[in-house]
């Protein structure tokens, strides 16, 4: 039996300015169980990033394998936050670089691969979908508490006398 093969993949870490991220934890995974004449692959790989933002991780040519596999890598920022990208490593050195804003790609002596074509036409709107039954009403609240009565009111100032000449008429005419 012959040793696995691996190549080694420089992948680089990169913030939104395109420069290197230290500290980042790396680790390849491999998207399904591969063999190379009868023995098992490795199916994960870790690294750290160093002061350039880089680490080389000795990796499983997936054009190599017999499952069709490739590599889920995921570095892991040491400030929080993650990215996780797929991608089939050929059978020669190359470099990934990863990143915010970084369209991904790995590159090497076979030229660069991963690239996107043009953005389609946006497609039509869907039509609406019809409206859902109104639910029943809720259970009317119980009736609160009586309140307390309010404090008695000042007694209000006395109004002017009357006219008593009325009254002394009507007294003369019952008398």
């Amino acid at each position: 039996m012959s040793a696995i093969p691996a190549v080694p993949v420089t992948i680089r870490f990169v913030d939104t300015q395109g420069q290197g991220i230290p500290g980042a934890s790396v680790k390849a995974a491999l998207t399904s169980q591969e063999r190379y004449q009868g023995q098992d692959v490795p199916g994960q790989v870790l690294g750290l990033t160093d002061a350039q933002g880089e680490a080389v991780l000795a990796l499983f040519p997936n054009e190599l394998g017999s499952e069709g596999s490739a590599y889920a890598l995921t570095v892991t920022d040491p400030y929080g936050g993650s990215f996780v990208r797929f991608v089939a490593i050929p059978n020669s050195p190359c470099n990934v670089e990863l990143g915010a804003h970084v369209t991904t790609a790995v590159t090497g002596p076979q030229g660069q691969t991963g690239q996107k074509g043009e953005k389609g036409d946006k497609g039509d709107k869907g039509d609406q979908g019809e409206r859902g039954l109104q639910g029943i009403q809720g259970v009317q609240g119980a009736k609160g508490d009586k309140g307390d009565t309010g404090a008695k009111g000042d007694r209000g100032e006395q109004g002017p006398a009357g006219d008593m000449s009325k009254a002394r008429r009507l007294a003369i005419i019952f008398g």
